[in-house]
């Protein structure tokens, strides 16, 4: 079984956290595998980041619309990947140090499907659901990795639920019991409510 690649997708708002993900991220990559990094607006520090940490697998570029919760960059990035399958962060997660290793272990087993990871909130996990229902805060872009195949995607729309309308929308395109659920935790992020959002360069 030959190992999948993966498309990281990171809309950038210039927080400093990013270099710590990147950093994390980075030596989990093989070949064949990228991080697409989005500015969300002219994003001076983020690409000083990008360059600080100067691996050939980071890509930097500045795309609009801006100001969109960075899903049009997501939207982007996604017609740009050439990874097998795509999995969507922040630059203030906290990807776990064996996150892309356990995604592309677990999605190798089922490559023609979707996947959902557990949810994690700053390392606090949810509890785990019998009935794995699909609704707003028991499911994330960041925990969602699904086969990066035209066609069977869905789109991010320009607002905070935008992982939402994409999960949903891309999962509409698949057989209903097409998803497969894992217990892994691949990601931790910021808790709803409590995310800064910076709109200095607005």
């Amino acid at each position: 079984m030959s190992e999948p690649t993966v498309s990281v997708i990171i809309p950038a708002i210039g927080r400093p956290h990013m270099e710590k993900v990147l950093r994390t991220l980075v030596p989990q990559l093989s070949v064949g595998d990228e991080i697409q990094v989005i500015g969300d607006g002219p994003q001076p520090d983020s690409r000083k980041v990008v360059e600080a940490v100067a691996s050939p697998f980071v890509k930097y570029d500045e795309q609009g619309p801006f100001w969109k919760y960075g899903n049009p960059q997501r939207n982007i990035a996604m017609e740009r990947a050439t990874g097998q399958f795509l999995w969507f962060i922040d630059d203030d997660d906290d990807p776990l140090a064996d996150g892309v290793l356990t995604l592309k272990r677990l999605v190798a087993e089922r490559p023609e499907n979707p996947h959902l990871f557990h949810v994690s909130y700053r390392g606090i996990p949810m509890p785990l659901k019998n009935d794995n229902r699909l609704y707003c805060g028991n499911v994330t872009g960041q925990c969602f990795v699904p086969p990066n195949v035209k066609g069977r995607l869905g789109k991010w729309t320009d607002n905070y639920e935008g992982d939402f309308s994409f999960i949903t929308e891309t999962l509409a395109l698949y057989p209903a019991k097409a998803l497969v659920w894992h217990k892994e935790i691949i990601c931790s992020v910021v808790p709803a409510g409590k995310r800064p959002i910076d709109r200095t360069h607005r």
